[in-house]
């Protein structure tokens, strides 16, 4: 049976209307007007739908005909469903266009970039075999004129080159020098000869640059040269003689590398300076030591020790012994030790304590050297 519409709905209004409840079943004869409570049923006292009314004979409609209402209901869903599906496939299809047109660009870029640095590669392999080419009928043509050149042939060529090398040579230039040594050598020649320094100047450039850092010099003039006085620290040359600590375990052997050092540093001076100009070449090697305090009295608390240089060792050669050598860089360091007249040895009043390792690395004391 179709629903209502308004049409019928005004002309059977007045007509009663049966409605069954919904909830107990029991058949309830309605007729018009509703009392102002509603509708309700003579049996179980459920309020009921108002048969007189556009809205309520459609919802008795609805529970009278509740497959056809269930089926409108599905065939909505069913409607909206298919729309949305519709709507996705659309834009799963978009999609899919846009994917395969970057990738086609993709491809298109990639293919373009491969083509321009495989023309790249042609043009510079091109190059690169017409450069071989030229170099090699170059050399070529070179070694053709050499096997005809009679400088070549005869030898005179390469005595030529030869004397012009070492002229070079015996006049110290400084293109020829490769070494750290041999750059030092040369400047060192340079600083000598530059007439622009004074003696004095220049024998202070020049000890500057050979002895070990933070060395301190004095030049005493005398009879027309220099009394040379240097003061170096031992843990210039050796980083673990470090402040008031050292690596050895016995005053012998602390003796014996302070005055290889020695040695080491007058050899190399005598070396780069020469002995003219020096009249007397007087080395001393400083060694941070703590000085043990006074025994204080009872009851008063000893006083912190002292940490300072202390020159545990001096030596010194004079110019009547150095002309004599011919080479100091060949003379071995046990040679200059039995060349050197020693003029203090401060071992005899030295002693060493055991330590426990110290926290923080130790440090030199910051006050000068002595001679």
């Amino acid at each position: 049976m179709p629903p209502p519409t308004p049409e019928t709905a005004r002309t059977n209004s007045a007509q009663p209307r049966c409605v069954l409840c919904r909830v107990c079943g029991f058949p309830n004869l309605l007729s018009p007007p509703a009392p102002g409570g509603g509708y309700r049923c003579e049996q179980c006292n459920e309020l009921l739908s108002n048969p007189f009314t556009a809205r309520g004979r459609l919802r008795l409609w609805a529970q009278t005909h509740w497959l056809a209402t269930w089926g409108l209901m599905a065939a909505v869903v069913a409607l909206g469903w298919c729309g949305y599906a519709w709507h996705g496939l659309a834009r799963i299809h978009q999609a899919r266009q846009h994917a395969r047109q970057a990738l086609q660009d993709a491809r298109a870029a990639r293919e373009n970039r491969l083509e321009a640095a495989r023309q790249a590669h042609d043009a510079r392999m091109t190059q690169l075999r017409q450069e071989a080419e030229q170099h090699l009928s170059e050399e070529a043509a070179a070694a053709r004129s050499r096997w005809t050149h009679a400088g070549i042939l005869s030898g005179n060529a390469a005595r030529a080159r030869h004397e012009a090398e070492w002229d070079r040579r015996v006049r110290h230039d400084p293109a020829l020098a490769v070494t750290p040594l041999e750059r030092m050598l040369v400047e060192v020649e340079r600083v000598g000869r530059d007439p622009a320094l004074a003696a004095r100047d220049a024998l202070l450039r020049v000890i500057e640059r050979v002895a070990p850092p933070g060395s301190t010099n004095n030049l005493v003039p005398v009879q027309g040269k220099f009394v040379v006085e240097l003061a170096f620290k031992m843990s210039a040359l050796s980083p673990l003689e470090r402040g008031a600590r050292t690596r050895h375990t016995s005053v012998a052997a602390l003796k014996r590398e302070t005055v290889l050092m020695c040695a080491h540093v007058m050899r190399e001076l005598f070396d780069t300076c020469g002995w003219r100009g020096i009249k007397k070449l007087q080395i001393s090697c400083n060694h941070a030591t703590q000085h043990r305090p006074a025994r204080a009295l009872p009851g008063v608390p000893p006083p912190a020790p002292v940490i300072d240089w202390q020159v545990l060792y001096r030596c010194s050669l004079s110019e009547d012994v150095a002309v004599r050598i011919p080479s100091w860089r060949l003379l071995p360091l046990h040679k200059v030790e039995q060349l050197m007249t020693v003029e203090l040895d401060g071992f005899a009043h030295l002693t060493l304590t055991p330590v426990a390792p110290a926290e923080t690395p130790p440090r030199d004391p910051a006050g000068p050297l002595r001679f």
